[in-house]
């Protein structure tokens, strides 16, 4: 098979930058940050006396003495921990938090200055994992204004954390290769928009999901259910690791992990972000799945980090030549050096959709027809569409072009989760390599169209399907 040249995105090597561009284009980038001279502050979390003369503490959150550090748990709701900063104290900060957790958990950390309260606007989170031995989380603190007090809620509701300090710094920019230098994403918040069939298209992405998408919207009818981290308009991809192949057990995913649930922020790392118009494109570095030690079903997890070394990259546009109502979906999964696989499966493209959209359709090429779909669930051969039981809203997908030779696919699935409430769609394309699947950019064309039930099967009657393999 003819591959490309594995190219790395210098995003992944780039300090903070947010430029705007000619015809209003948006371009944000990931940041390398480092803590400038002495810290600001230190809030030591080893003796219990300390804390509770530095640290008030809501009702619902107890804090023990242990050997080595203090514990925080509470069986409540919103525990929290609050602390004043000195005065004058000016963002941005860095701020460590040096702990050991037993479970997966958000911790999220507030500010305020005189005369505000505390609001999610003025907060940052952070996924804490579990760890053998004490470990530092950084949160940046993203803001220039004066601020006089911190919040910290280290975990949403029930949990159990020991603690040993919190360090608050000055930050200048940094270098990967400086063993001080923290990740902080780029911002993942952005909107495109074009007309569309008497309406327009409108495609949301968020910070909370890596830049993944959250949300795409015609006629006001909101097309996907955005749940937790997996229910997106999003790609994914599952590999053996040298061994049998078991789904999820090494399974690289944009919008993040199942561990982050509904929370507010992603494993996953967005590195680069460039939105203009009716056009996005972002650059991913994808979260596993499941987590080190976790199971799916009763196959255990291969990988042994969080994050994965895989990047994605996808390129989004609204309104193809003259199909106003047609996205181009251009996705590229970067499978990196070092690993050991013999069997690739990328899921190109999922949506996970609203119950309402309840009807499933194949779209027979040779007829241009539609014939009615079972649940499956599953792959089958022909393109799927799903709609509402009236026809008023539908969406599919199809290639724009055949991938390699040796990718073989697509196979297009479908899905309706009754207890969940949610449909779903996929297109999927799959590699086998008895010698390895060799690391390189592996790139796939989509169209996603949406409308109407009667315009969408006329457009994928204009657009036509390439050869499968």
């Amino acid at each position: 098979m003819n591959v490309p040249k594995l190219r790395l995105p210098q995003s992944a090597l780039l300090f903070a930058v947010t430029t705007f561009l000619n015809a209003g284009t948006l371009v944000r980038e990931a940041r390398w940050l480092i803590p400038k001279g002495e810290p600001l502050l230190v809030r030591e979390f080893q003796e219990l006396a300390i804390v509770n003369s530095q640290w008030q503490s809501s009702g619902d959150l107890k804090i023990d003495q242990a050997p080595e550090a203090v514990t925080l748990h509470s069986k409540g709701n919103d525990p929290s921990l609050e602390t004043a900063l000195p005065p004058g104290t000016i963002g941005p900060l860095l701020v460590t938090l040096r702990c050991r957790a037993n479970t997966y958990n958000p911790a999220q950390l507030f500010w305020r200055g005189n005369r505000q309260g505390y609001a999610s606007i003025r907060s940052t989170s952070v996924p804490l994992y579990p760890t053998a031995d004490f470990a530092d989380f950084t949160f940046h603190l993203e803001t220039n204004a004066t601020l006089t007090h911190l919040r910290l809620d280290p975990f949403p509701a029930a949990g159990h954390l020991s603690v040993q300090r919190l360090t608050f710094s000055r930050i200048g920019l940094g270098s990967p290769s400086n063993s001080e230098a923290h990740f902080v994403p780029s911002s993942g918040d952005a909107t495109i928009r074009a007309p569309a069939l008497g309406s327009e298209i409108v495609v949301t992405t968020t910070s909370r999901l890596a830049g993944a998408v959250h949300s795409l919207k015609w006629k006001g009818k909101e097309f996907i259910d955005s749940h937790d981290h997996g229910r997106q308009l999003q790609s994914a991809s599952n590999f053996d690791a040298g061994g049998s192949f078991h789904p999820e057990t090494f399974n690289p995913t944009e919008a993040g992990s199942r561990n982050d649930g509904v929370g507010s922020v992603a494993t996953s790392r967005l590195l680069r972000l460039t939105s203009s118009g009716n056009s996005l494109t972002t650059t991913n570095r994808m979260a596993f799945w499941i987590a080190p030690r976790q199971s799916s079903g009763e196959n255990p997890a291969k990988n042994k980090t969080l994050l994965s070394r895989h990047i994605l990259k996808k390129n989004i546009q609204i309104g193809h030549r003259d199909f106003s109502n047609v996205l181009p979906y251009d996705v590229t999964f970067t499978v990196p050096h070092g690993e050991n696989h013999r069997y690739a499966q990328f899921e190109v493209l999922t949506g996970y959709m609203p119950p309402e959209f309840s009807k499933f359709w194949k779209f027979v090429p040779e007829s241009g027809k539609l014939a009615s779909l079972s649940d499956g669930p599953g792959e089958q051969p022909f393109p799927v569409v799903l709609s509402t039981p009236n026809g008023s809203h539908a969406m599919a997908c199809i290639p724009r072009e055949s991938p390699s030779a040796n990718c073989r696919g697509p196979g297009y699935g479908r899905f309706r989760f009754s207890t969940e409430e949610v449909v779903k769609w996929n297109v999927v394309y799959r590699l086998r390599n008895k010698n390895g699947i060799p690391p390189a950019n592996y790139s796939f064309r989509l169209f996603v169209v949406v409308g109407d039930l009667k315009t969408v099967r006329s457009t994928l009657v204009q657009l036509g399907l390439p050869h499968p393999r």
